[in-house]
């Protein structure tokens, strides 16, 4: 029986990949059929996001999601932490997209790797499919089944090859995940497995459009536990930043367009000490600013 099993995992918070966080809306280009080709994948988050909808929600005739068994494998995650006294997690099943597209990306375009064909990782994932998160921290894991292999059972042993890496299995059993999601596909003879950890600080809402004009009204509110909002950073791909101002519902995107973004909030809490603060920057959607 020819079968291969492989495991990758994305450790948290870093952008080092090892393989091996709208009163305004705006007319959104729709994606016309599933185009998996990498050459075909949008660069704009205005595109991109219907792609993926579209793909997921309206497979290619020779994929399928395994839903039973993302069920077995969230139970699996969670009995390991249980086992080892840490808190259940839930199951976001705003990550299920982003976690479901990049499975079927894999399976379908033949590859294992945190970065995709169009050199997007998970963080890049999670920024244009979850738009109403913001968090903390992330992390990913990833597993692939290939060739003759037999579905009973088959949950049980990508798990525990994730249990029996050390990096796979601190991404499982790590304190500060909240939240999760468990996207698993098949296309002909193989099956790929993308778990999202995530530390959720908060929520945006509505969740902003994918793209908006420069120093256009961004409306939206914001819930974050124990921080107060402060600001609101455009963060391009480069790592340069703008900031612009946080009022009663949203901001305004920043004049001099950094094209593609990830939207964070800054947010401040009282330290222990008098006079301290302490701040921290939550990861929010990418948004194209044109």
């Amino acid at each position: 029986m020819d079968r291969k099993v492989r495991h990758g995992h994305l450790r948290p918070m870093r952008k080092t990949l090892t393989c091996l966080g709208l009163l305004m809306a705006l007319a959104l280009p729709a994606a016309a059929h599933c185009d998996l080709s990498p050459d075909a994948r949008p660069a704009a988050a205005a595109r991109y996001v219907p792609l993926a909808t579209l793909c997921v929600n309206e497979l290619p005739d020779n994929a399928r999601i395994l839903r039973e068994m993302e069920t077995e494998f969230l139970e699996m995650v969670n009995a390991a932490r249980a086992a080892e006294g840490l808190t259940e997690l839930g199951l976001r099943a705003e990550l299920l997209l982003p976690a479901r597209f990049h499975s079927l990306d894999m399976a379908a375009n033949g590859f294992f790797d945190h970065v995709g064909p169009d050199a997007r990782s998970a963080p890049d994932r999670i920024a244009l499919l979850d738009r109403s998160l913001l968090s903390r921290s992330q992390a990913e894991n990833l597993a692939l089944a290939a060739g003759d292999w037999e579905p009973a059972g088959m949950a049980q042993r990508l798990h525990q090859g994730l249990m029996d890496s050390s990096s796979h299995r601190r991404n499982i059993l790590d304190p500060r995940w909240t939240d999760m999601a468990i996207g698993i596909v098949r296309v002909g003879d193989r099956v790929a497995v993308t778990q999202l950890f995530v530390a959720r600080g908060g929520e945006i809402f509505p969740p902003p459009p994918p793209e908006v004009m420069a120093g256009d009204r961004v409306s939206f509110n914001i819930l974050l536990h124990d921080w107060t909002p402060e600001e609101a950073v455009w963060r391009d791909g480069r790592g340069g930043e703008r900031s612009t101002r946080l009022g009663l519902a949203g901001t305004s995107a920043p004049e001099d367009a950094p094209g593609e973004a990830v939207l964070l909030v800054r947010a401040m809490r009282p330290g222990e000490k008098p006079g301290q603060r302490w701040f921290l920057n939550f990861s929010g959607p990418a948004i194209t600013v044109r």
